[in-house]
């Protein structure tokens, strides 16, 4: 009786530091004005990103994140978002068209296979100035037919290629295109046909710091330590992945939906006198207007709240939405 007693003790005192823990942290991650210095980090990537159709805001966060990690090796360009979508699927066995995935597995896949300039994206994937998912079913057609007809359509093939002079592959000659067909596979085929145009740009890498990821489930579904690390991470003037639920882009306080997630990057940080609240900046990658039906009333509309692309949001929301945080690891002590 006695020990049972005293287990309940010390599992009821164990409840209660945590209870104080955690409102202790709440309450010391949100910033407050002095600390909520300014940060501005969009300079550093570049013309917003459009993911059109392809459900690739995964590797577009991967593709900032990497364009910001070695801005010296790109000297002035920024990677590639679809090479990193393509080199993810090829690394992990899944075909072309796979469309979900996590930053941080993209970001080894990149640093393993090199980078791609974000030109490739324009060349291969882009109609009417978004990204479209039928240029991927046009290239799987394409290796299709070549295993069907034993290689017989490429020829045909190839001579309508080379007719488009918008076509990036009439860049490559027939027998080029043939060598790329035949070794691969419909699932491989788009990566490699992809590497091939891209072969006077490619840049391979050497990791220079490792990818940490803070997931919010590890911390039993109590967001205060990712806030916490966003923060770090903008206090060294780096940018830092975020998956989350789409809910964040309702002006109501809508509930979380985990299986509708997005992934983006945070770039900036200010203080808003009006709601004296410290806002958060998320690079998001639906083009450069907050027209989007994904963005729920008006308040994302207003002038100041979606510049361009970027759409500052309160603490809270990061807060109430955020699933877990990615970034390249330049912390340095003992709260990394």
């Amino acid at each position: 009786m006695i020990k049972i007693r005293l287990g309940t003790l010390l599992l009821l005192l164990l409840f209660s530091i945590e209870g104080l823990a955690e409102v202790s942290a709440r309450l010391s991650y949100r910033q407050m004005k002095t600390s909520c210095t300014p940060v501005d980090l969009r300079p550093a990537l570049g013309p917003i990103r459009n993911q059109g159709e392809l459900g690739w805001c995964y590797a577009n966060a991967a593709a900032d994140l990497l364009s910001f990690e070695y801005a010296r090796e790109l000297k002035g360009k920024t990677v590639s978002s679809s090479y990193v979508a393509l080199a993810n699927s090829y690394n992990i066995g899944a075909s072309a068209d796979h469309m979900s995935g996590w930053i941080n597995q993209a970001l080894l896949n990149s640093e393993a296979l090199g980078l791609c300039p974000i030109s490739l994206d324009r060349e291969i994937f882009y109609r009417d100035n978004y990204m479209k998912l039928s240029t991927i079913q046009e290239l799987i057609d394409l290796k299709v037919r070549f295993d069907q007809t034993q290689g017989q359509s490429l020829t045909n093939d190839h001579a309508q290629i080379r007719e488009s002079a918008d076509n990036p592959l009439s860049r490559l000659r027939q027998v080029e295109l043939f060598g790329i067909l035949k070794n691969s596979t419909v699932e491989s085929f788009p990566f490699l046909l992809a590497r091939g145009l891209c072969r006077e740009q490619f840049l391979p890498v050497q990791r220079k710091v490792s990818v940490r990821v803070l997931d919010r489930a590890a911390w039993h579904l109590w967001a205060a330590p990712l806030l916490f690390k966003i923060h770090q991470v903008l206090d060294q003037k780096q940018i830092i992945g975020i998956n989350y639920s789409m809910a964040l882009f309702d002006q109501d306080h809508a509930p979380v939906d985990m299986k509708n997630a997005h992934a983006s990057v945070i770039v900036g940080r200010r203080w808003n006198d009006e709601t004296q609240a410290c806002e958060l900046q998320i690079r998001n990658s639906w083009g450069t207007t907050c027209s989007n039906l994904n963005y729920k009333g008006d308040f994302f509309r207003k002038p100041g709240v979606c510049e361009a692309g970027n759409v500052w949001v309160s603490e809270e929301k990061i807060e109430d939405y955020a699933f877990s945080v990615t970034y390249f690891d330049h912390l340095k002590g003992w709260f990394k």
